[in-house]
Parts: structure tokens; C-alpha cells; sequence
């Protein structure tokens, strides 16, 4: 949980590459989809804890060995991107988007262009990948931790009902599963092959309550799941960073990801610095939904 608490909370937060920062010695749940990453106030902030926790680690041999100037790449921001040609979508073809997002998203995109970079409607003709980041993180989930449940009074319902449903996958639907998990990691790089990175909105949804799961069922959001769209990074171990845009009228924030290609978190964190700091100054500029 880095991207959602940050467009939630109105800060930046960057979910690494998988690999760049250790997990191992930790917590074994969802091996295969989790990262570690940090969350600030701003985006050089961001690069700087990255530099301090990124790198090989003899516990984790996951871990790959990829030296980048995380956060002198972010203390300088670019005069514009003017070189760069990124990819634009609202939905990733499969997510239903609150219509206050999506009002919000063009506004940010606007001030994006101001920056000189090529803006081209894009994104890979892929499924919606929720049901199969739900087949592997429920088979991890319960393989990691059926010993929980012995204690399910101490455990959420929410993560509960995972673990559970984790029980009935067999090991031949996990490796399927992975299976199919590679194919769609596949069809995202070589789509951006085409481009250095690909911009949509922080989050499908506005916050909604404190203690609350998810939206209203109500809500326009419900139908589709209101976290696909960050289902998408998990898979892919791509590195996408959110920053903050502005608030509606009742103060909750909106804000953009930006997501690149696999270890390239240094040009990530780059851009979505120049970003901000464009943003910083014009805020006030952009229209309330």
C-alpha cells in the first residue's frame, strides 16, 4: 500500500521496480506482488529515502543490483519534457473511474502538456487483470499464512476472506496463474517500448471513509473494483510514482501516477519532479470538479 495512501492522503509515494528494494527478512505474505517503497511530501523526498533502502540484500535474492542517482535525478528537474513521449489513459480500457476523477485527471493533463511533451492516448489492449491478481495474491496469502486462522479473531475480515479464498486454488491454477501473469507483463513492456512512461489518474476513486473498505456500493466505482488500475504495477513490477494535483470542494485530493519501465525508477522520479514543481506554483489554476 504506497500508491493509494498517498492519492488518498494528498502526498507522493513511489512503488518501486520489484527488485530494487529488499522485502526479505520480512513478512512472507503475497511474495510475488508486494514492494516496499516510501512515501512524502514531495517527490525528491521520495527519491532520497529510495536511495537510502534501494539495493542488493544477501536475505533477499530477489534483489538485483542497479545503481541510479535516485534523488539527485529528482533534485533537478527538468526545464520540460520536451524529448519525452508519453502514453495517456483514463482507464486502462478495463476500470470504471469517478467522473470527478477523471474531470480532475484532464486538468492535470493540461498542465502535463505546458511541459512540451509529446501526449499520445494509449495504453495496452490487455484484460482487466483484477481476477488474476485476485487468484495469486489469495494463493499466497493462505500458503503464507493458514496458520492465522486459527486466530481469525485477530485478523480483518477483509484479509480473512482472501486467505480463504486462497484454500481452494490448486497449485496448477497458481502456476497458470503466473503463467498468464508473464504474458501480461510482457504485452506492458513492449508497449512501452513506444513510450517513456504512461500517465493516469492516482486513483479510481475519491478517499472514502476512515474505517470503511471500500466504496459505497453505490458508488460509480463498485462495479469494476476501485484498485484495478494499480493491480497493473503489482504484476508487472513496473515503477510508478503518484503525485499529488489538488483537492475538490470538499478537500479531497486528486492526483496523477506515472509509471515506466522495469528499473527505470530514476527517470520516473525525474519527471513526476518536474512535474511537481510545475504543479506547485499553478494549483490554483486548476478547475474543481
Amino acid at each position: 500500500s504506497i500508491r493509494i495512501p498517498a492519492a488518498f492522503c494528498g502526498v507522493a509515494g513511489h512503488k518501486p521496480t520489484h527488485g530494487l528494494v529488499p522485502t526479505q527478512p520480512g513478512f512472507r505474505g503475497w511474495p510475488t506482488l508486494s514492494v516496499f517503497g516510501p512515501l512524502a511530501r514531495t517527490v525528491p523526498d521520495l527519491a532520497l529515502m529510495l536511495q537510502v533502502i534501494a539495493g542488493p540484500h544477501p536475505a533477499d535474492p530477489s534483489t538485483v543490483v542497479q545503481p541510479q542517482l535516485f534523488h539527485s535525478a529528482a533534485m533537478a528537474p527538468l526545464d520540460d519534457l520536451k524529448s519525452l513521449r508519453i502514453a495517456v489513459s483514463e482507464d486502462f480500457g478495463f476500470a470504471t473511474v469517478d467522473p470527478q476523477v477523471r474531470t480532475a485527471f484532464r486538468s492535470a493533463v493540461s498542465l502535463l502538456a505546458e511541459l512540451g511533451c509529446e501526449l499520445v492516448p494509449a495504453h495496452p489492449m490487455t484484460q482487466d487483470p483484477v481476477p488474476l491478481w485476485w487468484t495469486i495474491a489469495s494463493a499466497e496469502s493462505f500458503a503464507s499464512e493458514a496458520w492465522l486462522l486459527d486466530r481469525s479473531d485477530l485478523i480483518g475480515e477483509d484479509s480473512l476472506r482472501t486467505m480463504r479464498m486462497g484454500e481452494a486454488i490448486s497449485a496448477r491454477d497458481y502456476l497458470d496463474a503466473q503463467h498468464t501473469r508473464s504474458e501480461f507483463s510482457r504485452a506492458w513492456g513492449s508497449f512501452l517500448e513506444s513510450f517513456d512512461l504512461i500517465v493516469s489518474p492516482g486513483e479510481q476513486v475519491l478517499p472514502f471513509a476512515v474505517g470503511q473498505a471500500e466504496p459505497s456500493r453505490s458508488g460509480p466505482a463498485a462495479e469494476g473494483g476501485w484498485w484495478g488500475m494499480d493491480s497493473v504495477a503489482n504484476l508487472t513490477g513496473q515503477p510508478a510514482t503518484g503525485v499529488p494535483t489538488g483537492f475538490n470542494d470538499r478537500g479531497l485530493p486528486f492526483g496523477i501516477q506515472l509509471m515506466g519501465r522495469r528499473f527505470d525508477d530514476e527517470r520516473v522520479l525525474r519527471v513526476a519532479a518536474t512535474f511537481e514543481a510545475l504543479a506547485r506554483g499553478t494549483l490554483a489554476r486548476l478547475p474543481r470538479p
